[in-house]
């Protein structure tokens, strides 16, 4: 079920009569606005908000066609957040979190495939990625009843989520890029055990600063300047390349590799900065694919990141933190695909 195109029958969301009352601290702050970061009425998730009852969708198949595995309790979760589920489009913000975390079963249904995975590059999760099954206790790693499931287990478990902020770290207040502690430690500590790759407040801001910096160049090289694409893309009713699909063109088509890698710019990113929290590999790969094919038009398998400004400020910037994130040295600007194999295990 698709709760946003149920308007009709729930009033999960309607702008003509919501002004905010639900959140917390809107009215008393209205200059910060409120913690909780949803923009939908209570009963979207729960049947009763009253008590709390959570609603029960069972296993969701996307409009676009992607049957997802039943994942307990996160079933409500990724019926919004399992990306093109709405008409089947992309949608931005931080609905296309289940489609990272899930995104073995999203794409094989989708043309073109989400997020922009490239032909003939291969992003099948390695055999220690387990996010997709966190969270559920039944025989082989399934979901029995009641079972809380991947989105639940760390975006809502425990007393200090009842304000439903969803926050899995906290940041600093000042800046947002800063994180201050870890509000999930003992669901990563799980697997996560310190002497193997423990997340800690520290290993979090490193893999912060390496994506932000990853991504932040490739929006960069971006502006640029696209290599030529002999592939027909999908263009707005400017000419440019189109990032946010409202309509999803008759399948099969094709979109070009262009259009693909503003895509993962774009996003990619509007997971709220945490989608290498969500599948780290799976985003290490399309960066990298991305940034590969746009710095010459070709699929090498190496790529030159090298220090370059993409804060604006006309200085090169020191992009160490994203060349040791991608799998390569501080220092080397040259990275070869080879290695994110090398650091599968990080997730």
């Amino acid at each position: 079920m698709n709760f946003l195109n149920a308007n009709a029958d729930f009033g999960i969301y309607n702008a003509a009569d919501n002004d905010f009352s639900h959140l917390q601290g809107w009215a008393t702050d209205p200059a910060s606005g409120s913690p909780q970061n949803e923009m939908i009425f209570c009963w979207a998730c729960h049947s009763n908000s009253s008590d709390g009852v959570l609603r029960n969708p069972g296993a969701i198949t996307t409009q676009a066609g992607a049957a997802l595995p039943n994942i307990g309790n996160s079933n409500v979760c990724v019926s919004c957040h399992s990306n093109r589920e709405r008409n089947g489009a992309p949608n931005i913000h931080h609905a296309q979190s289940g489609g990272f975390v899930l995104n073995e079963f999203v794409n094989p249904t989708l043309t073109p495939p989400l997020f922009g995975e490239f032909p003939g590059l291969v992003y099948t999760n390695n055999d220690v990625f387990r996010h997709d099954n966190l969270g559920m206790f039944g025989p082989n790693l399934t979901a029995g009843a009641g079972d809380p499931g991947p989105c639940v287990s760390c975006h809502m478990e425990g007393a200090e989520f009842a304000n439903h902020t969803f926050e899995m770290v906290e940041r600093s207040s000042t800046d947002r890029n800063i994180i201050v502690s870890v509000r999930t430690q003992n669901v990563c500590g799980e697997c996560h055990t310190p002497g193997f790759f423990e997340i800690t407040k520290e290993e979090l801001q490193l893999r912060f600063n390496g994506y932000s910096q990853t991504i932040d160049y490739l929006k960069t090289i971006i502006g640029q300047g696209l290599p030529v694409d002999v592939l027909t893309q999908i263009l707005d009713e400017n000419g440019n390349p189109v990032i946010n699909n409202d309509v999803t063109p008759p399948a099969p088509f094709t979109i070009s590799n262009n259009t693909q890698a503003v895509n993962n710019s774009e996003l990619i990113d509007n997971d709220h900065r945490s989608p290498y929290v969500h599948n780290s590999t799976y985003i290490r790969r399309l960066l990298f694919d991305s940034i590969d094919w746009v710095d010459n038009g070709a699929f090498n398998g190496t790529i030159q990141l090298t220090d370059i400004d993409i804060n604006g400020d006309g200085l090169p910037d020191d992009l160490s933190d994203a060349r040791l994130w991608l799998g390569g040295d501080a220092v080397n600007a040259s990275i070869a695909r080879d290695s994110l194999q090398d650091i599968d295990i990080l997730q």
